[in-house]
């Protein structure tokens, strides 16, 4: 495990600025670093446990617009200035950054031998009145943030409004009371473990910043999404107690790699050897052998069999995306890109040659993962539409009539914006048909339904 001291500034305290140039750039990750502005993207997003907050962020390095050289500071400063009053750090005193694994990192003040441990805070004033107030977010998304934690976000209550009229800007910390009635208040129910400003980031409908890391784009994988995708999804619709995330269409591992990068257990299904083969290699280059003997399950088996290797409410999320139907078998006309499929194998269900024989025996597959899912918990499938000749087959909207058939409550969709990727599109049916170049997909959330209505709806799906 490496190691770094990073000295406290007066931009630390005052903004959440640790000096990273004191790490050197050997210590991070090539693709850590990402554009200076958020709306432009992000670069691949490390993991970093700041010793004392209730969990992990996700952050990368912003690169200077104008020298195009690294500003040499988290993106997520926030949370940074958080973690430096929380241990109350003076300029000059040190921080030691630990790299646990490839992109995991963990850091903690030189002053304290081990870590705070969320039971420790509570038995101290630091939450209480001495912890001083902590700059939220940018000015133009402070309107939405209210009085609770760091890493919360609801609407702004008209005492909190008065109660911050000196400064806007600044945080107000949650206030503890040691009266009855406060002490039996429950505590609020949290959708995940984000912060302000990553959640309105997150929640923005249109994802354009999602990149495949350079030893992905390396994968001979025909449709393989990047497990950057899968870890915004993690982070946005779980929090740390849900740990089971399951795959039933693993392909290359992109799931189960974002779920261990998460502290999360990951289980994956492949009928392919030759991907089961390629997803244990990706796990075994990324992380110690020896640290994920428990923390991934991978089964060379037809996803009809699922619940075979899954428990029935056994899932806290799930995260796929199926086959599209033959489409690999043709030319891609966007790009005339070759044809590569998944090796047309029995069982396969992307060879099956009518399109709605193909929605049925999908639908087959979902209902078992309704059945292995826990109740009110989130199913995330990725999607395109397709065209075949004269005739369009919308792929995405026949997949959420399908779920909602299954039992499943359509949330809501992210678009994934894929432009970058597509670097040789021309005119499609120019110049007798115009023709939409598609280069998005869909990424559709499904929600299972509460557990009363579950069980029920499980019994009929298994009584078939």
């Amino acid at each position: 495990m490496e190691s770094r001291t990073i000295t406290v500034t007066n931009a630390s305290c005052k903004y959440g600025n640790l000096n990273l140039r004191e790490c050197g750039r050997e210590f991070f990750p090539d693709d850590v670093f990402g554009p200076s502005c958020r709306t432009t993207g992000v670069g691949h997003e490390i993991t970093l446990d700041l010793d004392g907050l209730p969990s992990p962020i996700q952050t990368d390095i912003p690169i200077d617009k104008r020298t195009g050289k690294p500003r040499w500071l988290f993106r997520e400063r926030a949370p940074v200035k958080y973690f430096v009053r929380l241990h109350q750090l003076e300029p000059g005193q040190k921080v030691v950054i630990q790299r646990l694994e490839k992109r995991t990192y963990k850091v903690i003040p030189m002053k304290y031998p081990s870590s705070l441990t969320n039971s420790t805070l509570e038995q101290t004033d630091l939450l209480k009145k001495d912890l001083p107030e902590t700059r939220l977010i940018s000015r133009r998304t402070n309107s939405i943030m209210s009085n609770m934690s760091p890493f919360t976000i609801e609407p702004e209550t008209k005492n909190h409004r008065s109660r911050k009229a000196g400064n806007p800007n600044l945080f107000d910390p949650p206030e503890h009371s040691d009266t009855k009635a406060q002490s039996h208040k429950r505590p609020r129910k949290r959708a995940n473990d984000l912060n302000g400003a990553r959640w309105l980031s997150n929640s923005i409908s249109v994802w354009s910043d999602i990149r495949k890391t350079m030893a992905e784009q390396e994968l001979k994988h025909p449709a393989m999404f990047p497990s950057m995708l899968v870890e915004r999804f993690i982070e946005s619709l779980t929090t740390r107690k849900h740990k089971v995330v399951f795959d039933p269409f693993m392909g290359s591992g992109s799931t189960l790699v974002a779920a261990r990068k998460m502290r999360k257990v990951g289980i994956g299904l492949e009928l392919n050897p030759d991907y089961v083969a390629l997803a244990k290699d990706r796990l075994d280059d990324l992380f110690n052998k020896s640290s994920h003997e428990a923390e991934y399950f991978i089964h060379k088996a037809d996803a009809h069999k699922l619940l075979e290797y899954v428990e029935p409410n056994s899932v806290d999320i799930t995260i796929t995306s199926p086959p599209y139907w033959n489409i690999l078998n043709q030319q891609r006309t966007a790009d005339s890109k070759a044809i590569r499929n998944y090796g047309n194998l029995d069982s396969d269900i992307g060879t099956i040659g009518d399109y709605r024989t193909f929605i049925d025996c999908l639908q087959e597959i979902f209902e078992q993962v309704h059945v292995a899912m826990k109740p009110e918990r989130y199913c995330v499938v990725v999607v395109m539409d397709l065209r075949k000749k004269d005739k369009f087959f919308p792929f995405h909207s026949d997949v959420a009539e399908m779920m909602q058939k299954i039992g499943f409550i359509y949330d809501d969709l992210i678009i994934w914006n894929r432009q970058a990727e597509y670097n040789n599109l021309r005119p499609l049916g120019y110049p007798s048909v115009f023709r939409v170049n598609k280069v998005h997909e869909f990424c559709l959330i499904f929600k299972t339904v509460n557990r009363r209505e579950k069980v029920t709806r499980d019994r009929e799906i298994l009584g078939k």
